[in-house]
């Protein structure tokens, strides 16, 4: 998998969840003065529908409702509805009503700890519904998965060139785009700028964070579930030959397996 750098002199921020299983050793001097554990993402999705899948897409995305199969340890590519545009480490496999099986493939990739992908914590039978909305360039996709109850579980954009998950896809959630925070170039000389991913909830809660941030994040007001929220990474780049990301993850407990 291809993972990129930001080397922008700013210091290295505390994590209150998404570095919990990392921390400053280890890491080169160019990582240290770097924002957080930055990295990338992919999502994908697969289906033993093959190219019948298309069939259930409507408005440009997937909501698929079911019982889980498995959410385990997976590179393999099972992106053949919308293709994985590197290996993922977790897959999620979903039986349909109708007996249609898909497959959800997401992986988290920290430039300074490697995999960090957080589990689900799903168990095989349990109920969930998926929306899965790929972006505008091929390899950019989200997906954000719901318990029975119909409450978020797990949540993951990579938006690599362009947007997957659309406001309204989280009920009570907007991401946005924020202020510039940082500029720098890669080791190829490549150009890049760094800006901060805006969260706000129906319910008051907001976060402001520069890329490789994280927080904890209340959607609906009142409630007790707050999430672990992190930017992956948020910056954009000069050179064609470099993928601009603005991808993030959130979900419902504290760093995993």
């Amino acid at each position: 998998m291809e993972v990129r750098h930001l080397a922008l002199g700013l210091t290295l921020g505390g994590l209150v969840g998404c570095g919990a299983v990392g921390g400053m050793a280890g890491l080169s001097m160019g990582e240290a003065l770097s924002f957080g554990h930055i990295g990338t993402s992919v999502v994908c999705l697969g289906s033993d529908a093959g190219e019948r899948a298309w069939d259930w897409q409507q408005d440009g995305a997937w909501n698929i409702q079911g019982t889980v199969v498995s959410d385990e340890r997976d590179a393999r590519a099972v992106g053949n509805v919308d293709p994985c545009w590197g290996p993922p480490s977790r897959v999620i496999t979903i039986e349909d009503d109708e007996g249609v099986t898909w497959a959800v493939g997401y992986r988290w990739h920290s430039n300074s700890m490697g995999d960090s992908t957080p589990a689900t914590d799903l168990e095989p039978g349990d109920t969930v519904s998926v929306v899965y909305r790929p972006g505008d360039e091929p390899g950019s996709a989200g997906f954000a998965l719901f318990n029975e109850d119909e409450r978020l579980q797990y949540a993951m954009e990579s938006g690599r060139m362009s947007r997957g998950l659309q406001d309204g896809d989280i009920p009570g959630l907007t991401v946005t785009e924020g202020n510039t925070v940082g500029s720098g170039t890669t080791d190829e000389g490549c150009p890049q700028t760094a800006f901060t991913l805006e969260f706000a909830t129906e319910g008051g809660d907001t976060s402001s964070l520069d890329p490789g941030g994280d927080d904890r994040l209340v959607i609906e007001e009142g409630s007790d579930d707050d999430y672990t929220l992190c930017n992956i990474n948020s910056y954009r780049s000069d050179c064609a030959q470099d993928v601009p990301e603005s991808s993030w993850i959130l979900f419902n407990g504290d760093m995993g397996e």
